[in-house]
């Protein structure tokens, strides 16, 4: 077996240049594959043999010759540090086996943060289909679906130090102008984000024309192929489904995510089409249904506890799997100006402190935070039913 070693940003082009493309038939793909790049590869790669790149590989083109063309040559799998999502798009459609490896996987998060101090913490991890709660000896895997906290700052940071330094989202298009997407475009606008509007009703544009002077707002139906391609609603950082037919958020956010774009977030009401979008890739979903079940649950728990630091609000994400609690410590919490790592394993298995609000200013937590009287806390929980913030602890 040999290894053939790339860098990043090896593009589609590259992989299969144009001119070859006339005849699409897997030998003819793989007797040109990486010619521009590697010469000599057609000639010398062997079945069995393995791909290795950097970031952003498969960049480029959304030609899904190129996946195919790699995997007509023999190659046993891609393994690089990112792909472009639509040539990991591609290459899944058509079996072709593909790794993601970063720097993080393989060493436990202790030692990984001794080594590149960094203000972000890994508070949930999907792996198998099972949700983790992650605790310092934890060890990051390839394949594991990590969901981070920390600053913007801090977040940019971290994916450079992992080899991850994605692109910036700069446009954004809206399918719906509701008032979640009136409430969106104000809040993005805010941090120099340009936004489209689409919309089938005429009054709710021009009214959205009056509330979002910056915005484009665009007179038609979002899932119409002939609106799609001429306003080039799929050409774009992130697209957010937000009608109020569950169908149409369902059809055009699996066309965007097949589209490759980078970010596809869909509302969606009705439990059977949250678990189809999940299945396909789109693990962004909003669900209004959810959000009200979540305040209630958050009410019941402070009623069983009117001392104490009750709970606040109640956060399901991942469908449920983990959930986030959030509770205001009091005077009377059992562990206050107590080292987070002092507390060790007097912590319940499945239970994170993932965020401290004090002051106006958001902490993320490590072995030397300590909780104070009238921190408002977020909790991170895994099959526990939290009503009082001392319930992290074990019983001694």
């Amino acid at each position: 077996m040999k290894v053939y070693k790339y860098g990043a940003n090896v593009d589609t082009d590259v992989i299969i240049p144009a001119r070859h493309l006339n005849d699409p038939s897997p030998a003819a793909l793989a007797s040109h594959c990486m010619e521009d790049i590697d010469a000599a590869f057609a000639s010398t790669v062997e079945a069995g043999d393995i791909v290795v790149g950097g970031t952003n590989f498969g960049c480029g083109s959304s030609r899904e010759h190129a996946p195919l063309a790699i995997k007509s040559c023999g190659v046993k799998c891609v393994i690089a540090k990112s792909f472009a999502r639509i040539f990991y798009r591609n290459a899944i459609n058509i079996g072709f086996p593909i790794l993601e490896s970063d720097g993080i996987a393989g060493i436990n998060l202790f030692e990984y943060n001794k080594k590149h101090p960094n203000g972000v913490l890994m508070c949930t991890v999907i792996r198998d289909g099972e949700a983790i709660v992650p605790n310092g000896r934890f060890v990051p895997q390839v394949g594991d679906k990590a969901y981070m906290v920390g600053s913007q700052r801090e977040i940019v940071k971290f994916f450079h130090t992992i080899g991850r330094d994605g692109n910036r989202i700069r446009q954004i298009t809206v399918l719906g102008g509701s008032k979640i997407a009136t409430y969106l475009a104000w809040a993005v606008e805010k941090v120099g984000m340009k936004v489209r509007i689409v919309e089938q009703d005429p009054e709710k544009c021009e009214a959205l024309s009056d509330k979002l002077p910056d915005s484009l707002i665009i007179w038609g139906d979002g899932t119409d192929s002939a609106v799609i391609d001429g306003e080039g609603l799929l050409d774009t950082d992130a697209f957010i489904a937000l009608t109020n037919r569950d169908e149409e958020n369902l059809l055009m956010a699996m066309t965007a995510q097949r589209h490759g774009v980078k970010k596809v977030i869909a509302k969606m009401s009705r439990p059977n089409y949250i678990d189809m979008m999940r299945e396909s890739g789109v693990d962004s979903i909003i669900s209004p249904k959810d959000i009200t079940a979540n305040q209630i649950s958050a009410y019941v728990r402070a009623m069983a506890r009117s001392e104490g630091s009750a709970v606040e609000n109640v956060y399901k994400p991942l469908g449920g799997a983990v959930e986030a609690v959030e509770f205001t410590a009091t005077a009377t919490a059992k562990f206050l100006d107590t080292p987070l790592a002092e507390l060790g394993r007097r912590l319940k298995p499945g239970i994170l402190v993932a965020a401290i609000a004090r002051e106006g200013k958001t902490i993320i937590p490590d072995g030397s935070t300590s909780i104070r009287a009238g921190d408002k806390v977020i909790i991170m929980a895994k099959s526990l039913f939290l009503q009082e913030l001392d319930e992290i602890l074990q019983d001694p």
